[in-house]
């Protein structure tokens, strides 16, 4: 694989061949483990091309760890995908508008597989909405609000404790903070649920939620905050979790 910088002046022809190369349809799956041989395949990527990659694997993979999935993540990044018109994840995420279906089929957990016009409904006309001093966005800010009929409610938590560091996101569709907190308690234990900072609405500036939230997810759910009744809220239970062991 060969790197070139985003900023560095890239020839026609290496245009042409990573062109060329990301049209395959197919990836053969490689054991990373055994030698590298002449017959490998090889593709000319981007610095980002590569990050993008990196994400949307790091993504399957915390997605089926945490919702225990039984099948390897390895077999969906390698599998044809109708998402992909036809191609695997590797190296159709390559393309930004391939990567952000793919991290939003994920980051809300839409299946496993879905047409392309299917996850664009999702990404269209994604605006932010006002928002308050407080960075906050609209109904309130927190507190002990109760929706008269159910919205979008945000938590964020961010521990240090003697085996490390734990960092949370989560968005559902609730009645009040109190319902949110009674949640957070029944998944994350009583201890983590006192620290944890509840809001109705979404912030993305929120530190926590800028580190976890990919810009797809984040902009379905300013979406969703401006609008919790439409389709896609329905059942939303979204939670992204890192934890760094000491």
């Amino acid at each position: 694989m060969v790197l070139a910088s985003d900023n560095s002046a890239v020839s026609s022809e290496f245009r042409a061949r990573r062109a060329d190369a990301l049209r395959c349809s197919a990836l053969e799956p490689l054991d990373p483990l055994d030698e590298d041989r002449p017959c490998d395949g090889a593709f000319l990527l981007s610095a980002r091309q590569v990050a993008r990659l990196a994400a949307i694997a790091s993504a399957t993979g915390s997605r089926f760890a945490q919702e225990h999935i039984p099948a390897e993540a390895m077999d969906w990044l390698y599998a044809p995908r109708a998402l992909f018109a036809g191609r695997p994840a590797i190296p159709a995420c390559c393309d930004l508008d391939h990567f952000r279906r793919a991290m939003l089929l994920h980051g809300l957990s839409l299946g496993f597989d879905a047409l392309p016009a299917t996850i664009d409904a999702f990404l269209e006309e994604a605006v932010l909405p006002e928002v308050d001093a407080e960075g906050s966005i609209a109904p309130d800010g927190g507190g002990n609000v109760e929706l008269d009929r159910p919205g979008l409610f945000t938590a964020t938590i961010s521990d240090r404790s003697m085996s490390g560091t734990l960092q949370v996101f989560v968005a559902r569709i609730a009645r009040s903070v109190a319902e949110m907190e009674s949640r957070i308690s029944e998944r994350f234990g009583v201890r983590l649920a006192a620290v944890a900072s509840v809001r109705a609405g979404f912030d993305p500036l929120e530190p926590v939620a800028m580190t976890l939230v990919s810009q797809a997810v984040s902009d379905t759910l300013v979406r969703i905050a401006e609008d919790p009744f439409q389709e896609m809220a329905g059942g939303l239970i979204i939670h992204l979790e890192s934890r760094f062991s000491r």
